[in-house]
């Protein structure tokens, strides 16, 4: 089990059943679709069940809003994957001597600066 899975499974009390849950299949697709593949961790929180989990403070992005979002930065070095409902995305660096940093695009001066080393950071962060 991967240490985002170990999260989201950590007292799962706080559970929207009506969420959705994504197969490997459906997130194979949107790999296809945005020409790259997913970083793992965020796989992870996908195929755990993530979005169902209640607990986070900020918002993890259904995989369809990850295109359109994706057009907001305008920028194809980071891909978003979790909003602060402001406004602001956060997204992934994908470039290789990053390390998957997840940086914050804000939106109002469109810039982006980081804030945690990782997805699984930033996701343990965000858990309340």
């Amino acid at each position: 089990m991967s240490q985002v899975a170990k999260l989201i499974a950590e007292n799962d009390r706080h559970i929207d059943d009506g969420a959705p849950t994504f197969s490997q299949a459906e997130l194979s697709d949107l790999e296809d679709q945005l020409g790259l593949k997913l970083p793992l961790d965020l796989l992870d929180f996908y195929v755990a069940g993530g979005l169902r989990d209640l607990r986070f403070a900020n918002r993890v992005l259904y995989p369809s809003e990850i295109c359109e979002a994706r057009s907001l930065t305008r920028d194809a070095t980071f891909l978003p994957f979790a909003t602060n409902g402001c406004g602001d995305l956060y997204c992934v660096d994908l470039r290789a001597e990053s390390n998957e940093a997840v940086l914050l695009w804000d939106h109002e001066t469109q810039t982006f600066s980081q804030h945690y080393p990782c997805i699984l950071v930033a996701l343990r962060s965000w858990r309340f």
